[in-house]
């Protein structure tokens, strides 16, 4: 069961790097075309150029971490459209001017009023977009639709159920679906020379050459040596647990009290998707079913018996773990709780909170 983790993990970097270059090679040419036409008919590319866009900035939001502003989002109607509306699209922008901008008056903590945060939100948008047109990339993968889910839903605005994520200024990019399925071909070539070679080095050994390499355990040779806490030889000090938090699908603004009431990750195949889509090499432990463990087993997801997932307890081992933390913390948008400190924990705290703790 352990030698198909390795094929496992690299036919989900095929899938994710193919359905990358998919969308890029049909997103080559710009799809020109009004608001109203793309509420009411998305083009085959991913690439657009919107005119005829009645941008709505009070009803505009932000993604903040550790204090900075890291995306902001506004929401779009067709020109002429009533503001009861729900807005088929959203743009946003990780541009560092943009952010600049708005973070002289957003996030932080502040309490800007509602004239200060449109102010600031036009003079940001205002820094990407050129000429009150809308051009960008739709965000299309399957992580980008989940997360666009819960980004949508924070906003103030109504906004429709299918409405899209526009990237602007964003173009198509071969550069990281080539890598994903680069990775998938050297991984699957690695496990097939381990298959291969494995066998022929058994085959090839001696009789009583394994045994002779691997000398008797002291601690189990004296008697006693277990009782008195002495471990193992053979327990690899990187599968000592250093970091434990859920999962828990919250905005930045709630608090510890919110934990009974946060809302769902997804369904369990939902869920298992955008994490295998972080961490390629994630798999279902044979004897228990709702675990996800890494490879190397640095990483260690407890999904629990509901469905849909209401929360994930994450282990992190070694160097490796907290590392594959943040990345799901950065990608999914989710928040990490740490209940032997009862409080949550932004990415950037836990190189921090492991060296604590």
């Amino acid at each position: 069961m352990l030698k198909l983790i390795p094929i496992v993990a690299a036919l989900l970097l095929f899938m994710l790097g193919g359905e990358g270059l998919y969308h890029a090679s049909r997103s080559r040419e710009s799809a020109a075309l009004t608001c109203d036409q793309f509420s009411r008919s998305r083009p085959s590319s991913h690439l657009v150029r919107l005119v005829d866009c009645e941008i709505d900035y009070t009803g505009a939001g932000y993604r903040e971490s550790g204090g900075r502003l890291t995306e902001l989002f506004v929401p779009v109607r067709p020109a002429g459209a009533p503001p009861a509306q729900p807005a088929s699209l959203v743009t946003a922008t990780r541009d560092g001017s943009a952010l600049a901008i708005a973070e002289s008056v957003l996030g932080g903590g502040r309490a800007a009023t509602a004239e200060q945060s449109v102010a600031v939100m036009q003079k940001a948008i205002g820094a990407v977009q050129r000429g009150g047109v809308i051009e960008g990339l739709v965000r299309s993968t399957i992580i980008d639709q989940f997360r666009a889910r819960r980004v949508l839903s924070g906003l103030a605005t109504p906004v429709a159920a299918n409405a899209a994520i526009v990237d602007l200024g964003a173009r198509p990019s071969f550069v990281t679906p080539l890598a994903e399925v680069a990775g998938g071909v050297l991984l699957l070539a690695l496990t097939v020379l381990l298959l291969r070679r494995g066998p022929r080095e058994i085959a090839g050994s001696a009789p009583g050459a394994i045994a002779a390499a691997e000398p008797p355990s002291t601690a189990a040779a004296q008697p006693g040596a277990f009782d008195r806490g002495t471990p193992h030889q053979d327990t690899p000090p990187a599968l000592v647990p250093a970091l434990k938090v859920m999962l828990l699908n919250l905005d930045a603004a709630a608090g510890a009290d919110a934990l009974e009431h946060a809302p769902p990750l997804g369904t369990r195949d939902e869920v298992v998707a955008i994490l295998k889509g972080v961490v390629p090499d994630l798999a279902a432990d044979p004897q228990r079913g709702s675990i996800l463990v890494s490879a190397a087993g640095a990483l260690t997801v407890d999904l629990g018996s509901d469905d849909p997932v209401a929360t994930a307890v994450l282990e992190g081992r070694s160097e490796a773990g907290p590392a594959m933390v943040r990345e799901i913390l950065d990608m999914t948008g989710w928040r990490a709780f740490a209940p032997k400190r009862g409080c949550f924990v932004d990415a950037d705290e836990l190189d921090a909170w492991r060296k604590q703790y």
